[in-house]
């Protein structure tokens, strides 16, 4: 099997499975007809971006970078929120915070100076004061 074959199946797999470990993803290969082992599995892992997100049923996941939204609200994943000068920290869902920080980039694109995030915790600043206080205002 090509190589672009192996990734259009990988990422087949991702969208329609819940795919949560890469052994799991040895297994669909397997299924398939396919022998493939788990360092390949984890370099296409890395060529295609795949992030692992907590599902609904409380078991992680991967999924495309285009997936990476687990609700139709993102906000939803906001656990907490603090607001200093032009800084806002949000405290989020284990494994949402890079999905926050894309949703939020594109929401505030003209507010933004900067926006860093890790797997639980998105600090965003902002380019005035007053426009921090309307992001907080407006995460609810």
């Amino acid at each position: 099997m090509r190589k672009s074959e192996r990734l259009d199946l990988l990422k087949q797999a991702v969208e329609k499975l819940e795919i949560a470990t890469q052994n799991d993803l040895v297994a669909f290969f397997e299924r398939q007809g396919v022998t493939i082992t788990q360092a390949t599995i984890s370099r296409d892992i890395k060529e295609l971006g795949l992030v692992k997100l907590q599902a609904g049923n409380g078991r992680f996941r991967y999924l495309l970078p285009n997936q990476s939204v687990p609700t139709s609200n993102p906000l939803a994943a906001i656990r907490s929120k603090m607001c200093q000068g032009e800084m806002l920290r949000l405290n989020v869902a284990p494994g949402t915070a890079m999905s926050l920080k894309n949703y939020l980039a594109l929401q505030y694109v003209g507010d933004i100076f900067a926006l860093l995030a890790d797997d639980d915790c998105v600090l965003m600043i902002l380019k005035s004061k007053e426009a921090a206080k309307q992001v907080f205002k407006e995460l609810g």
